[in-house]
């Protein structure tokens, strides 16, 4: 019996470390993409440390993002469409130009006013690339998932590197877009 709980409290610190890790990660390459847009040499070290200096707003950001997309799509579909779409820009704007998490909200929705649709174009291009992406991936799927071994071997890190790449494809979306919907909105310069 004792097994059982090290190994559920185990699993509920492993599931804690991965969700900080979701929330902080999006922070942590709108920061390294952003200054580096900008001309600035910065390392991932330095990222992570503005990154973590950042993490409270960056978790109650995402908490408030979430449950009102979440509220959004449960009452009726469209508006938490436009709340996603809204808050794209939230993370990259909250940690480039230092706002918090509120301030971030308002400036994400001041940009993104007018561009929804555009950016709802762009996502729906970044999904089929996605799904384009699983499709190629299932012919060696089905091969390794025929051996446990060739699963282990293969299977495994070849999912690992997919999620990797996905999981910075969406903040440099996300930063990329915050910078042209500036250029094109305010008319600024990359500083």
């Amino acid at each position: 019996m004792l097994l059982v709980g090290e190994n559920l409290f185990g699993n509920i610190g492993k599931n804690i470390i991965g969700i900080l890790l979701i929330v902080f990660f999006p922070g942590l390459v709108a920061i390294v993409l952003g200054e580096r847009f900008c001309g600035r040499n910065i390392s991932w070290y330095q990222g992570v440390k503005k990154s973590m200096k950042k993490l409270i707003p960056l978790i109650l950001l995402n908490l408030a993002i979430g449950l009102m997309v979440f509220f959004g799509f449960f009452l009726l579909v469209i508006p938490g469409i436009i709340i996603a779409f809204a808050t794209t820009c939230a993370i990259p704007a909250m940690m480039l130009e230092d706002l918090g998490p509120m301030e971030a909200w308002k400036r994400s929705w001041k940009l993104t006013k007018k561009n929804r649709f555009r950016i709802f174009g762009l996502f729906c291009l970044s999904f089929l690339t996605i799904i384009l992406v699983v499709i190629s991936a299932m012919p060696i799927s089905a091969v390794v998932g025929s051996n446990p071994f060739a699963l282990y071997m293969v299977g495994v890190p070849l999912m690992m590197h997919l999620l990797l790449f996905f999981q910075v494809l969406g903040p440099a979306i996300t930063t990329f877009l915050f910078f042209d919907l500036r250029i094109r909105k305010e008319l600024v310069t990359v500083e």
